[in-house]
């Protein structure tokens, strides 16, 4: 298609030789065009493994998005540099949604080999780009005794030569990792699971998610691609990938057991065959897939309570925080808004700090606060601010005092508790134009009250009908017309009820409109199963309840079905296009994920919760 396509530009420019000057534009064009895109911001980075064994060769790279001159290396110094450095260089292009984009980087790399234990840093190398000087960043290395696994081509670890077939508990194990093991109740800390492995995995499966039973969890990462990098663990070089990482807040004192998890692993490996009619496999043996269930071992959290003397206002909160409040503005008149925010902000359970309790004065209305979350999960809790903004309306004249707001906490690094207060807020309120109101009904909802303060409650002031009091009802016009209404309401339901029956008996039609009571249905049997953590049933319901919507909606069975029909009948029928790739990326979510590392809770309920609005949105786009 390429050739075809650039052969056909070529006869198209050389069909008159008067197009001679549009050559030579379109030409500068191109060129121009190329230079815009080549013009980036200069990278100039060193990469190589962050942990070697001793007299192992290893791949140290500099690379470049850019041409450039008078390459420096850094001090290889407890290396010896067997070769290097030689230079690679590569360009992409690529046309998403009608964007340009274009890449290029240049490669220059070396082949070391570590001489002793120790760790070591390569100091920064340097190049030249349009006569100015980048420097790389430095690289650490740290050089063990124990042997390293081989490389493999994704990152992996390479197959080890086992003669039995079977993968032993030193090359391939699952280890969950904590910040802590002794905290205060409250404290935050950080679980992280890790996969260790020396030898090449060729698939993963079966996850079992592990227990916070007693802690309160927020995931910080949930791994969709595992990346490998090397670590050393007693001595010996591993390949590691995070599975998943929480952050932790225990919820209660004694121990508290963080129980294992399980990963199914398959595992690559070479097993050399004493016995072999073919002269390749006596030289160098044969590989053989080994499934081998990993279990990460049990871990006890030991919590211990708060110090006593706790201030009476003590809610729990664990950090380092700051509360700020202000009132806008400080004085009104009656009925018009005044603003009162108050502002959590630090470090630490910021997310579990309850509502402040205020006693707003009784002439005030006050409106339900609205809360700004503004914070991230980490290492150390939650960092950001938490804000509460509340409305309050004035209803009389006068001078009011907005309480003092108090707030306690345990500060982790002193040790102590800390009191910390904003306010009391006076404020001055006048009488405005509508004048004040006398009395709010509490019964009355506020998106009720129109005009409130400019008249007076439950008084009309229009003109009353008054009727005798023992005038009869029967023989009044009113009997006769509600007589007329009930015979006009019997009709109208025989000719509903008749319609009903029609359609009930047109199939079709019943499909259609009971298409998302029925994915509901599957929705509900989805959310058990992430409710009890079964992740494969979890994502075959979930995509039942996908693939059962379209077929009904668009009454084509299910084994005539494709993704390709979908959406042809999707764009037909005026839904839009991202709505529809939407749609198809999910359902490709979902196949994949059932071959996939397992998801962790969050991650399943972000898929349950984005396939139940998307079933919503398409059934408002069908109507």
């Amino acid at each position: 298609m390429r050739v075809i396509f650039f052969e056909k530009i070529k006869m198209e420019i050389n069909i008159s030789n008067s197009h001679h000057f549009l050559k030579k534009l379109l030409f500068f064009g191109i060129i121009f065009l190329a230079n815009n895109l080549l013009a980036q911001k200069v990278t100039f980075t060193a990469q190589a493994p962050r942990v070697v064994s001793v007299g192992e060769q290893f791949r140290f790279v500099y690379s470049l998005n850019t041409q450039g001159s008078n390459l420096n290396s850094g001090n290889f110094e407890g290396f010896d540099v067997l070769s290097g450095p030689s230079t690679s260089q590569s360009t992409s292009m690529q046309i998403i949604n009608g964007k340009m984009t274009q890449s290029f980087e240049v490669s220059y790399s070396f082949i070391l080999r570590a001489q002793k234990e120790g760790k070591f840093t390569i100091t920064p190398g340097s190049v030249n780009v349009d006569g100015k000087e980048y420097n790389s960043n430095q690289v650490t290395i740290e050089v063990v005794k124990g042997n390293a696994p081989a490389n493999s081509n994704n990152g992996n670890s390479g197959g080890n030569a086992i003669a039995n077939g079977a993968v032993s508990s030193d090359d391939l194990f699952l280890r969950m990792s904590v910040s802590k093991r002794e905290v205060l109740r409250g404290e935050p800390i950080v679980a992280t699971l890790k996969l260790y492995t020396k030898v090449n995995l060729s698939d993963l499966g079966g996850f079992k998610a592990p227990s916070f039973n007693g802690f309160w969890s927020e995931s910080l990462r949930q791994a969709t691609n595992l990346d490998f990098q090397r670590e050393n663990v007693n001595g010996q070089v591993y390949n590691a990938a995070v599975i998943q990482q929480h952050v932790l807040i225990p919820e209660r004192t004694g121990t508290l057991t963080i129980e294992p998890s399980e990963l199914t692993a398959v595992a690559q490996v070479a097993v050399q065959r004493q016995r072999s009619r073919s002269i390749f496999d006596q030289m160098f043996g044969s590989y053989q897939n080994v499934q081998k269930v990993l279990t990460s071992p049990t871990i006890n959290i030991t919590v211990n309570p708060l110090p006593a003397g706790a201030p009476a206002i003590y809610n729990g909160a664990v950090g380092n925080i700051q509360l700020k409040a202000a009132l806008d503005p400080p004085a009104a008149k009656t009925n018009e808004p005044i603003s009162l925010k108050i502002t959590y902000s630090g470090t630490g359970n910021l997310k579990l700090i309850p509502d402040p309790n205020i006693k707003f004065p009784s002439d005030f209305e006050v409106y339900d606060p609205k809360i700004s979350n503004n914070y991230s999960a980490g290492a150390s809790g939650f960092s950001g601010n938490k804000t509460y903004e509340y409305l309050l309306i004035p209803r009389h004249a006068g001078d009011f005092e907005i309480p003092a707001i108090n707030f306690a906490f345990f500060d982790l690094e002193s040790g102590k508790y800390k009191t910390l207060s904003a306010g009391p807020f006076p404020v001055h309120v006048e009488k405005g134009e509508a004048g004040e109101v006398t009395a709010i009904d509490p019964g009355m909802y506020k998106e009720d009250v129109k005009m409130l303060g400019s008249d007076i409650h439950y008084i009309k002031t229009n003109d009353i009908k008054l009727r005798p009091k023992d005038r009869p009802f029967f023989g009044s016009v009113s009997f006769y017309l509600s007589y007329i209404v009930s015979m006009g309401l019997f009709a109208l339901s025989l000719i509903l009820m008749r319609r009903q029956r029609q359609r009930n008996e047109d199939v079709v039609f019943m499909k259609n409109k009971k298409a998302r009571q029925v994915a509901q249905g599957r929705l509900k049997q989805a959310r058990a199963f992430l409710d009890q953590g079964d992740r494969n049933a979890f994502y075959k319901a979930i995509l039942g309840a996908q693939w059962g919507y379209i077929s009904d909606k668009l009454n084509i069975s299910q084994g005539k079905l494709n993704k390709e029909n979908i959406r042809q009948e999707l764009l037909a029928k005026g839904v839009e296009e991202p709505m529809v790739n939407q749609y198809l990326n999910l359902m490709n979510r979902c196949e994949f994920a059932q071959f996939a590392p397992g998801s962790g809770a969050g991650e399943l309920s972000d898929v349950y919760n984005e396939a139940a609005d998307l079933i919503g949105k398409l059934e408002g786009a069908f109507k």
